[in-house]
This record gives structure tokens, C-alpha cells and sequence, in this order.
């Protein structure tokens, strides 16, 4: 029989992360965050993370006009 494994993801990890990312790049693509063999679980964390940056003012997203794409943007950058 397999063996369930227990995720572990914070809120406040994702955070983290995100804004390393910003502070290496004033824009990425939203995809960079979600893929695709992600666990439910870290996609609403992942989630949860952005809305909460974006709350404090740290980040927003938008569309890029040419490709449509949904970017994370670092706020002073706006």
C-alpha cells in the first residue's frame, strides 16, 4: 500500500517566495506560480499569498497587452 504524504504550505512561506521573485524580476507571469503538478492545497495557498501582498500593497496583477497574459507586478514598479 502507498503512503499518503502530509504537505506542509504557509501562507507566509508563499509570501516569501513571491517577493523573492519581485526583487529578481519587477514582473512575471502568473503561470511561474501555479503549475501544473501542484497540490490543491499549494494552489490556494499560492492564492492566498497574493491576495494578501496585494492587500498590503506590495504587488499587483494585470494582463499584458500583447500576449494577454496574467503578470505579477512589483508595486514601485507600477
Amino acid at each position: 500500500p502507498g503512503q499518503i504524504q502530509e504537505e506542509q504550505w504557509r501562507v507566509g512561506d508563499k509570501m516569501s517566495y513571491i517577493r523573492r521573485r519581485l526583487r529578481e524580476n519587477a514582473s512575471f507571469p502568473l503561470t511561474d506560480l501555479i503549475a501544473p503538478g501542484q497540490s490543491r492545497m499549494e494552489m490556494i495557498v499560492t492564492f492566498l499569498a497574493i491576495l494578501e501582498l496585494m492587500k498590503i500593497g506590495e504587488m499587483a496583477v494585470g494582463r499584458e497587452q500583447d500576449t494577454s497574459a496574467l503578470m505579477i507586478y512589483s508595486k514601485p514598479f507600477l
